[in-house]
């Protein structure tokens, strides 16, 4: 009984031990493969700018904190291999010394398979106890899974919508006030503004005062706690998220593409003629034409890496507008979606939504530029409307927008084309 009482407490002592270290162990492992993953597909950027040397001493970090975690681990069960040896040695030579001395009782053929079986009785507790703190450590991911599946899934219920909605793309948001959790503060206070159709509005504001939650709750991504938003007069709260999303085209600030083709992009489920999808290649300028040269250009043939690696920022942004031109929707939303690119491309991808859309836009803008020529601009400040406006108008008034634009680098450039939008509308 003592054996088996000691034998207990030193499989409580490692299976504790065996699951504090394998949490040790998971951590440098997944830092290595995000490593990994992040400099193969940056590997031209690092080599340009001479950082091989810096991520590869990153990289030897990772494997030495693995390293670290996966020593203690064999140092863990060598440990319990010797408790076990000794386990092993008290019950042997015990077992030895009754049989010994019982004299001429026993069989000495029983004698011999009696002390063989005991100097197998380490080895087998031994694998008994590794094998249940291998049971208890590898259950972890068991527990995930179920955690996983027991994670609150979006409710896809709701009213069907007419075939053509939205047809005009007018927005209203009425006090809506939004968090991400019901145990966080409000992201969005009690925020109000009427889009009307066909217009080009822009949302503004330092970090952190609301903008991107303002686009999440358009798609009903995070859902409000009250309040309420209009889309052609019909509450969103009220429909079928599925019909709500594939109405309303939205860019974020990284965009998506998938490995395949430039058409398999475009319309992956194949349901759009060759020539509508060359027709919105064109429109974007991306189009390689057979009378010209296609340095830059694709065709619906071209391959397209993982991500859209092959190709750059502004490419992947444009890509995505055409993949929106395809679907001809009368709403837009871009989260930033230009503040990766340079102010050409920028020009560029602005002057493709302006020439080519003609729905409501609504964009968060992280160049004041991209907005200064909109028909309205939303000031956000710690999730309130702070001002709502015309640009000029705003601008006079000397509040938010004004202290934003006399911030900015290129105020003199801003002013000027605010100013040059006023004198258009009048």
């Amino acid at each position: 009984m003592a054996l088996l009482y000691w034998c207990w407490q030193v499989s409580q002592r490692y299976i504790k031990a065996r699951t504090t270290v394998k949490g040790a162990d998971s951590e440098p492992t997944a830092d290595i493969l995000e490593h990994f993953t992040s400099c193969a597909a940056g590997v031209s950027t690092i080599r340009s700018f001479g950082a091989t040397d810096k991520l590869a001493d990153r990289m030897h970090y990772h494997v030495d904190q693995l390293s670290t975690a996966r020593r203690h681990f064999y140092m863990f069960n060598r440990w319990l291999g010797l408790q076990m040896s000794l386990v092993g040695i008290l019950f042997t030579t015990g077992t030895g010394i009754v049989l010994l001395s019982s004299g001429s009782v026993i069989d000495a053929s029983v004698v011999g398979f009696s002390l063989t079986f005991s100097m197998g009785f380490s080895q087998a507790i031994f694998k008994a106890i590794n094998t249940f703190g291998m049971l208890e450590t590898y259950m972890n991911a068991a527990g995930g899974v179920v955690a996983y599946s027991e994670l609150n899934t979006e409710n896809q219920g709701g009213n069907e919508v007419p075939d053509d909605w939205p047809s005009q793309g007018a927005v209203e948001m009425k006090d809506l006030n939004v968090a991400y959790s019901p145990d966080l503060p409000l992201a969005l206070k009690g925020a109000s503004f009427t889009v009307q159709a066909g217009k080009r509005v822009g949302i503004v504001g330092r970090t952190g005062a609301g903008k991107s939650s303002l686009t999440l709750s358009l798609l009903r991504l995070i859902e409000p706690q009250t309040g309420s938003i209009l889309i052609d007069g019909i509450d969103i709260s009220t429909i079928r998220l599925n019909s709500l999303r594939s109405r309303i085209a939205f860019i974020p600030q990284d965009p998506v593409l998938f490995s395949g083709t430039v058409r398999s992009n475009l319309d992956y489920f194949q349901q759009i003629p060759d020539k509508d999808l060359e027709d919105a290649l064109r429109r974007v300028k991306l189009l390689a034409e057979k009378s010209s040269g296609s340095d830059g250009l694709f065709t619906l043939d071209s391959p397209i890496s993982t991500g859209g690696s092959n190709m750059s920022q502004g490419q992947r942004q444009l890509l995505c507008l055409a993949r929106l031109l395809v679907r001809n929707p009368k709403i837009i939303i871009l989260d930033e979606a230009t503040s990766a690119v340079d102010n050409r491309t920028d020009l560029w991808i602005q002057d493709t939504i302006r020439t080519q859309f003609k729905g409501t836009l609504i964009v968060v803008a992280h160049r004041l530029r991209t907005i200064a020529s909109f028909d309205k601009v939303v000031v956000m400040k710690d999730g309130h409307v702070a001002e709502v406006g015309v640009p000029a108008e705003l601008l006079e008034t000397k509040g938010l927008f004004y202290d934003l634009v006399q911030k900015s680098d290129d105020r003199e450039l801003l002013a000027s084309i605010i100013i040059a939008g006023e004198r258009k509308l009048v």
